[in-house]
């Protein structure tokens, strides 16, 4: 006796916890990361999300299909899937490492006109290395992300590097 398996479309299964559960429900397509292949991003459709949980851990569970034809995508492969509950595409943002806490408030040095600003900021979502700032910068201004923990306000700056994005640092 033989077993044929048709993996033209192959179901991720995905654990949501309940506090996720409602955002869940509004969205219809998923990004699905498949480790084994690289970290392939291929996009899924919501199939089926259930209405009670599956376990003590109050998981939920997500059925996503997810179109297979070229079948890399194997029986039992681990998915990771990301769920994108909010985007904020104007939000300004900088290398958290800039922030400086003092006092339960957030600063940030500026950059202006060679001189070193402090400024109190308002943090708003983290997403990875990134903060969002809510109140207290204006797209433009110059943020010093290198060496702000080693000026004081109102110091004369050498800059050394002028950066638009944060992988400019390293290069």
């Amino acid at each position: 006796m033989a077993t044929v398996l048709d993996i033209d479309r192959v179901k991720v299964i995905v654990g949501i916890p309940e506090t996720d559960v409602d955002a869940v429900r509004k969205i219809d397509r998923f990004e699905v990361m498949i480790e084994a292949l690289h970290e392939k991003k291929i996009s899924g459709s919501k199939n089926f999300l259930a209405v009670a949980p599956e376990s003590q851990a109050q998981v939920y569970r997500l059925e996503l299909e997810v179109g297979n034809k070229s079948g890399e995508i194997l029986p039992g492969m681990f998915a990771r899937v990301e769920i994108i509950k909010n985007e904020f595409p104007e939000a300004l943002t900088i290398p958290l490492y800039a922030v400086i806490s003092r006092d339960n408030k957030h600063f940030v040095f500026l950059e202006e006109g060679n001189v070193a600003k402090l400024q109190e900021v308002s943090l708003g979502i983290l997403d990875g290395w990134q903060i969002q700032i809510t109140e207290g910068l204006a797209p433009g201004q110059r943020v010093i992300v290198v060496g702000q923990r080693s000026v004081d306000a109102d110091q004369k700056l050498n800059v050394v590097k002028k950066v638009t994005h944060p992988a400019e640092i390293t290069r």
